[in-house]
């Protein structure tokens, strides 16, 4: 992946806007990543490596750059709350208005459609187990983005988007998937048996 932050052009991010969140929400308003998570049957190094995973495509959507990132704490997301009943981890990035909100708004459909491209990556390497061992050969690169794409049209937002939109959001996030392969591997039970669709919101706003 790129070591720049991520770029889309201005109709892309537009369109993301609109598809993806609440009409009526002013471009200045601070937005927050919903993430629940079933803690039920988690280890607490599972969890940890599932914050990981959410932290480390963060920093590949927002700065490209892990190690700039790193040093750069007002592009970290902030645990703002953890809410009881179904664990709730409520995610801030310092800056994140609805106008530059674009590594928020990826972050969210990335780890929308993570479980289900983990599942089925997982079905496909089962059928091929002979020949590939593991997530990241190369030969599966196509693959991992078909089952993304797949994943992702599943959305009822994201089939909102125009279709160069919806292309460019794909490559984004598949390369971001691609640039933290091992992440994602060390996380696939929890990222499908725990992690629960986010969602966008304004920030401060109870569920």
């Amino acid at each position: 992946m790129s070591e720049h932050p991520v770029t889309l052009d201005q109709r892309t991010v537009d369109a993301m806007r609109s598809a993806l969140l609440s009409a009526g929400i002013d471009a200045a308003t601070p937005l927050e990543l919903v993430v629940p998570v079933d803690s039920t049957t988690l280890t607490a190094r599972e969890l940890s490596g599932l914050l990981t995973l959410v932290d480390r495509l963060h920093g590949r959507l927002a700065v490209g750059n892990l190690r700039s990132y790193a040093h750069n704490q007002r592009q970290h997301l902030h645990v703002a709350n953890v809410e009881s009943g179904s664990l709730e981890f409520i995610f801030q990035s310092l800056g994140q208005e609805l106008i530059q909100a674009t590594p928020l708004l990826l972050l969210f459909l990335a780890l929308k459609a993570l479980p289900a491209v983990i599942q089925s990556a997982a079905r496909g390497l089962k059928d091929v187990a002979d020949a590939y061992k593991s997530f990241q050969d190369a030969k599966f690169t196509k693959l991992r983005r078909q089952q993304l794409a797949k994943a992702l049209e599943a959305d009822e937002t994201f089939r909102a988007l125009p279709p160069a939109a919806r292309r460019t959001v794909t490559d984004t996030v598949a390369q971001a998937y691609e640039a933290e392969l091992p992440s994602v591997s060390g996380a696939q039970r929890s990222a499908v048996d725990a992690l629960r669709p986010p969602r966008l919101r304004p920030e401060g706003k109870s569920r």
